[in-house]
């Protein structure tokens, strides 16, 4: 059961964001490409709502194998998808 002090708050939200990568090192800068929220209710802990999109990077367009690899998000994925500000946008209308 979850703790009595989580019942203080009436939603959470888990973000794990994907950003652009490569092997050596980080490009600069490094760009989200994965935007994934979920909104966990604070008394039950049970997911009320998702929101997820991938991110069309703008700086280093192309993403580098290690990337893909490590990730598991290919180019066609982020290809013609929001940039960072539109996906923002977005968030805060959710």
């Amino acid at each position: 059961a979850p703790s009595p002090s989580v019942h203080r708050f009436h939603h959470f939200l888990v973000l794990d964001f994907e950003a652009t990568c490569d092997k050596d090192a980080p490009p600069r800068p490094q760009e989200i490409i994965e935007f994934p929220i979920l909104r966990v209710n604070g008394k039950s802990m049970e997911v009320e709502s998702t929101f997820h999109t991938y991110v069309r990077p703008t700086a280093h367009p192309e993403l580098s194998a290690f990337c893909t690899e490590l990730t598991g998000i290919v180019q066609d994925m982020v290809d013609g998808r929001p940039t960072l500000d539109q996906v923002l946008q977005c968030y805060t209308e959710w």
